[in-house]
């Protein structure tokens, strides 16, 4: 073999011709052992695009692009809205470096419903030479606004004034002020009883009407509609006939009761209209009736029966519980009250009318029991050797608050793979909040599931009540994770969330993006220097985070696999105005008067209503609470994620909400950014999960 004409003028050995011979040799027959597979390079990442995935009449969509790396001089990024194939509005961005910017699309007030389009195209130069093209539809809401209606009371009778407002607000709850197309009231057999054409809103932004009844009303659920251009709200109340009688009865009792409690007592009142007594005898029949649609067909569980002579218009009785176990009857039945309810019936019989009437009353009887459960439902991921907190909350049965804890406790469980003991039990006090929490690093060693079990004990270890939660380890083929938590359990309107991000891959940035009422606020990105897996960081919370905001934070691994993580968060905005109530009952000197003085931020609108006692406490509320306002804003969010939340049933007019930042239960970073309400375009390798294997689920059943 001569080399000379390659390299002239140099001499070549034999040995190391041979030796050169046989590396050509080597390297051909690789070759050859790698074509019929090829050779692939690594993919690399150069664009990363956030959507909202669904719009609305006059909205600002905003759009997240995201360039990593410019393959050429620059990038023009094309976005826009379609009804099939006809284009509603678009917007283009060029990058002439990597960056992230956030792109709006303003969707016209005049939108319909229609099939719409959501269309990216990368490329050089405008309308030519595209890069990537990609496109996805859009789910459509018609509603712009929340018209939130109020009225004055539940029921009213006839003759009487019906009282109500309409309440337009956006999404982050500022007044909406203009006109809506009617406003219309609907009797019980939905025909139009009074119409007002284009309402204006006051200076408040409220809408304030009334009508009267008639002295001959239909009786039933009657309604009132607002409509707007391409949505309608409404709200029921009812109407009854009612004839003031000479006298009446009333008896109260508790609404609700536990089975340990010693026993049952009610009052019972006889007045004429006059608020003069009435004298007479009382006979009270007691019924344990099962609850539920059955109460009426099946026959009472048994039945105690009580005479009260000789009332002057008031009357008591007492039953004790082991009474009321004693008069159930039947073979084989339980004694037990738990879960029963016991309707209170008396028939006042009148000395000097000889006449009778009757009033009736129940109780329920729940079980005193408590009930312990796993916020977050029975299913979330873990990641492996990152912290997951587990939250419990220990209520009793009709959703108060455990009143006495005493020594009771949490003693609390991980088992590896459905049954097998991953680490010490775990024992936790009760706090007064009735919210446990606890924080565990599961580690994933052969474990793919992990089964939670929760006792809760009393001072004898005896357990009292018990729950489950599993969770499953979080799918990334490169085991490559980044978790989001916060120090910051109640996030407030202009203040600030403190949030931890984590990673068990160093990277050297992280990117994140906030989104609220199904729409980005904002895009930003968190600098890790030094290969630091670890890092805290702060977000402002504005008013447009109300009432509930995710935080999606992702990063590239080797500029091919995308890694992510969610954080869903309560914003609370109802308790950031100061408002003060003072009542004045001597106002007209004889206390047939009542004023009502309020405090409130200078510039603000009040807005009072005022109902009475026994219509607040039996009739129903039809005062607005904070949870009403929740969850009309929460339909704005579609089927996103919501925080973990618990109810709180003190009594059944004090309602009260707990709400606690939950992490994402997605299960891969497709689903993770799904679930935060967004579409996801990449170049990059998102991973996907497949739980459609039987034998995944049958281990989690």
């Amino acid at each position: 073999m001569d080399l000379s004409c390659l390299f002239p003028g140099r001499r070549w050995s034999p040995t190391l011709l041979s030796t050169l011979f046989f590396s050509l040799l080597t390297g051909l027959l690789l070759v050859k052992s790698q074509q019929p597979q090829g050779y692939q390079l690594q993919p690399l990442t150069s664009y990363m695009i956030l959507t909202p995935n669904r719009i609305r009449p006059n909205e600002m969509v905003r759009v997240a692009v995201s360039i990593f790396r410019l393959l050429y001089r620059q990038l023009t990024v094309r976005i826009s809205i379609k009804i099939n194939t006809d284009e509603i509005i678009s917007d283009v961005e060029v990058f002439q470096s990597p960056g992230t910017r956030l792109m709006q699309l303003e969707i016209p007030d005049y939108s319909r419903n229609a099939t719409y389009w959501f269309h990216v195209e990368g490329s050089i130069v405008a309308n030519s030479s595209i890069l990537f093209f990609n496109r996805t539809k859009l789910e459509f809401m018609p509603q712009s606004e929340s018209l939130i209606i109020q009225v004055s009371k539940p029921v009213y009778h006839q003759s009487q004034i019906v009282r109500f407002r309409v309440i337009p607000v956006r999404p982050d709850l500022t007044p909406s002020y203009g006109s809506l197309v009617s406003i219309e009231v609907l009797d019980a057999s939905q025909n139009v009883f009074r119409r007002w054409l284009n309402p204006m809103t006051n200076t408040g932004g409220i809408i304030e009407l009334d009508f009267p009844l008639s002295d001959i009303v239909q009786e039933g659920e009657w309604t009132i509609r607002a409509q707007q251009e391409q949505f309608s709200a409404s709200k029921k109340f009812r109407v009854l006939e009612y004839w003031r009688p000479l006298w009446d009865v009333n008896v109260t009792a508790p609404l609700r009761m536990m089975d340990n409690e010693l026993a049952l007592y009610g009052i019972i009142n006889a007045n004429y209209t006059s608020g003069k007594a009435v004298r007479g005898n009382a006979t009270v029949l007691i019924q344990i009736r099962e609850p539920g649609a059955n109460r009426w067909t099946l026959p009472p569980r048994g039945q105690v029966i009580r005479e009260l002579i000789a009332l002057d218009g008031l009357g008591d009785f007492v039953v004790t519980l082991d009474e009321l176990r004693r008069a159930i009857t039947g073979a084989g039945v339980s004694t037990s009250l738990a879960n029963t309810e016991v309707w209170i019936n008396v028939t006042f019989n009148s000395w000097w009318e000889k006449g009778s009437r009757k009033g009736w009353t129940y109780t329920q009887i729940f079980s005193s029991n408590p009930m312990i459960r796993f916020l977050g439902g029975q299913v979330r991921p873990f990641k492996p050797n990152l912290y997951f907190t587990a939250y419990l909350v220990v209520f009793m049965p009709d959703g108060s608050m455990v009143k006495y804890t005493g020594n009771r406790r949490v003693r609390l469980q991980f088992f590896c793979n459905e049954n097998t003991l991953s680490s010490p039990a775990v024992n936790l006090a009760v706090p007064d909040s009735g919210l446990i929490t606890y924080t565990y690093r599961p580690s994933g060693d052969g474990c793919v599931t992990y089964r939670l079990q929760a006792d809760y004990m009393d001072e004898t270890d005896r357990i009292l009540s018990t729950t489950n939660q599993r969770i499953f380890r979080y799918h990334s083929y490169s085991n490559t994770y980044l978790q989001l938590s916060t120090s910051t359990l109640q996030p407030k309107v202009n203040e600030f969330l403190v949030v931890t991000v984590q990673t068990n891959y160093p990277t050297d940035r992280i990117h994140f993006v906030v989104i609220s009422n199904g729409n980005i606020l904002a895009a930003d990105q968190l600098r890790m220097p030094n290969a630091v897996t670890s890092r805290t960081f702060s977000v402002a919370v504005s008013r447009a985070m109300f009432p509930v905001a995710h935080l999606v934070a992702y990063f590239i691994k080797d500029h091919s696999e995308i890694v992510s993580d969610a954080l869903t968060f309560y914003t609370n905005y109802t308790n950031l105005n100061n408002v003060q109530m003072v009542v004045n009952r001597g106002k007209d000197l004889n206390q047939d008067t009542v004023e009502i003085k309020g405090y409130a931020t200078p510039g603000a609108y009040l807005a009072f209503n005022v109902i009475h006692a026994d219509l607040y406490k039996f009739a129903g509320v039809s005062f607005l609470r904070e949870f009403n306002i929740v969850d009309e804003l929460l339909t704005y969010d579609g089927n996103s994620q919501q925080p973990f939340m618990h109810t709180w049933y003190e009594n059944m007019v004090d309602i009260q909400r707990v709400y606690v930042p939950a992490p994402s239960f997605g299960a891969d970073a497709n689903t993770t950014m799904n679930v935060s309400g967004l579409i996801l375009f990449t170049d990059a390798n998102f991973t996907k999960a497949n739980f459609y294997r039987k034998s995944f689920w049958f281990s989690l059943l």
